[in-house]
């Protein structure tokens, strides 16, 4: 196994002890076994720039040698490393798929299709 992913919910903000429960969760972790990625789902935990981690949380991350995942998305690259390895997410580059108001299909599956019209190399 290359990197064992926490995903946090879009739900858990950088509020009252969120960092607490960041540190305590990543404390459990076995650091002998396994590499971690932790993706941060909430823009609460974008620095003020809202295109890096924020330096706390960064951190904390650094820390334990746990990176934060390297999201590649429609009008997003963040691109913080505080480990010794890596875990990108790419989400694709599909703006108005991933943005688009209308709510009449299902367009999860179409939000990684890299291979659109709106294609741009990085």
């Amino acid at each position: 196994m290359g990197c064992v992913l926490l995903q946090r919910s879009p739900f858990f903000k950088k509020e009252g002890q969120a960092l607490g429960i960041l540190r305590s969760t990543l404390d459990s972790l076995s650091h002998e076994n396994f590499d971690y990625a932790v993706e941060f789902r909430h823009i609460s935990w974008l620095g003020e720039d809202n295109k890096e981690v924020d330096s706390i949380a960064l951190e904390i991350l650094k820390e334990r040698n746990i990176v934060n995942v390297l999201v590649d998305g429609p009008g997003l690259f963040v691109t913080s490393n505080p480990a010794s390895h890596a875990y990108v997410s790419f989400h694709g580059r599909n703006y108005d798929i991933w943005y688009k108001q209308e709510r009449e299909n299902d367009h999860r599956l179409d939000r990684y299709d890299y291979l659109n019209d709106n294609y741009q190399y990085i």
